[in-house]
């Protein structure tokens, strides 16, 4: 089973480690390696940081738990452009899952409850 919460503070470690990695793994043989050696938890989580503590941010954040802890993360909140013909909802601004656990249902199942009205 996945459970979906909130992210806390203490999370962002390990959502860099996701972010990190999941661009290490989807980029590799597209982008430089150079670029890609150099993309860093640390410095991924040093601008967690400082986005997460801006003042009147309206996205919100969501980790994805299982026998991972976590192993999935989203970030969503109000729509930045206004679509003709569209509701307005709201956007997802990034999800990203380990790469460890791309193609297990379970992955998907969470993010599929994250998504259903």
């Amino acid at each position: 089973m996945v459970d979906v919460r909130e992210m806390h503070t203490a999370d962002i470690e390990a959502v860099s480690r996701i972010r990190v990695r999941g661009w290490q793994a989807a980029d590799a043989g597209i982008v430089p390696q150079t670029y890609s050696d150099a993309m860093t938890v640390e410095r991924d989580a040093n601008q967690r940081r400082q986005w997460w503590s801006e003042p009147g941010r309206q996205s919100r954040d969501l980790v994805a738990l299982g026998d991972w802890d976590p192993g999935g993360w989203v970030c969503f909140g109000p729509r930045r452009r206004e679509l003709p013909g569209a509701e307005p909802v709201g956007e997802i601004f990034a999800l990203h899952v380990s790469p460890d656990l791309v193609g297990q249902a379970s992955a998907a199942g969470s993010w599929r409850r994250l998504t259903s009205g």
